[in-house]
């Protein structure tokens, strides 16, 4: 079934894209107050020492320190967006739904059946959102994104 992946963007994707944009709108226009010491903190630090201070290669820290790119899409961000965590918090949510469109076109590559496809969606998000994970989605954390990087990576 060559449309699975429409389906499950429709099914799946879409009531989750509609409640974290909803959750997500009076935060556009806000500045998000981290708790001193947290990771998402500690991004939007690196970020601006390289979007503002002007340290490209970001020699302040070690890359590996962290996730190495990640502080370079949350300045990316900022930059397209404005100051508000907004857009970082919803590329969590594009990246779930882009990782389960990938496993999605992933099991129609391997020519697994159209329901398991769907159903290690599913598995997926559910993964995601009904255990402990769920606080990291709209987050602004770099797990997400990172795990879409992995399924593209799987799929190509």
């Amino acid at each position: 079934m060559q449309n699975l992946p429409a389906v499950a963007l429709l099914v799946l994707g879409a009531p989750l894209l509609s409640f974290y944009a909803g959750n997500l709108a009076s935060e556009v226009g806000r500045i998000q107050i981290y708790t001193t010491g947290s990771d998402p903190l500690t991004y939007q630090v690196f970020a601006r020492q390289i979007f503002v201070e002007g340290d490209f290669w970001h020699r302040a820290d070690a890359v590996y320190a962290y996730q190495p790119l990640y502080r370079y899409f949350a300045g990316l961000l900022h930059l397209l967006f404005g100051q508000s965590s907004a857009a970082q918090n919803m590329l969590d949510v594009w990246s779930v739904i882009g990782a389960m469109m990938a496993l999605v076109s992933l099991g129609g590559w391997l020519q697994i059946a159209p329901v398991f496809s769907l159903a290690g969606a599913v598995l997926y998000l559910a993964i995601g959102w009904l255990t402990q994970f769920n606080v990291l989605l709209g987050a602004g954390m770099q797990e997400y994104a990172a795990m879409l990087f992995v399924m593209l990576t799987a799929w190509s």
